[in-house]
């Protein structure tokens, strides 16, 4: 077995760099619009349901707002959202912005563990 020699500070980056450009496209290409597996373009799929209040509990989170954030999960969780589901079993677990149960906690994993 062959030992790994350690990387020094910003060796990897640059390896990294170095291998994306040696992938560069040409010129004259063409880039194309991401699209679904179904062929639809990106923007023309179907809304998620929940997933403005899932990114608005998102938003709240990250301003250290916990109890908005919480209330914006359940809204999206209430809807069948499942990552809203999941955060907000996080956060019955940790009791942030709302009571700390974890009974709470248990319902919204599994809520969300039946959606995969």
């Amino acid at each position: 077995m062959v030992a790994a020699t350690p990387l020094r500070s910003g060796q990897l980056l640059q390896r990294r760099g170095s291998l994306a450009n040696s992938f560069s496209a040409p010129a004259d290409h063409e880039v194309q619009p991401i699209t679904s597996t179904t062929g639809t373009a990106a923007d023309e799929l179907p809304a998620v349901e929940g997933a403005e209040d899932y990114w608005a509990g998102c938003r709240a989170a990250a301003a250290k707002d916990p109890v908005t954030a919480a209330n914006a999960w359940m809204a999206a969780a209430a809807q069948g959202h499942r990552s809203a589901q999941r955060r907000l079993g996080f956060a019955h677990l940790a009791g942030s912005g709302v009571e700390q149960s974890n009974e709470e906690a248990s319902f919204y994993f599994g809520q969300a563990a039946a959606q995969v």
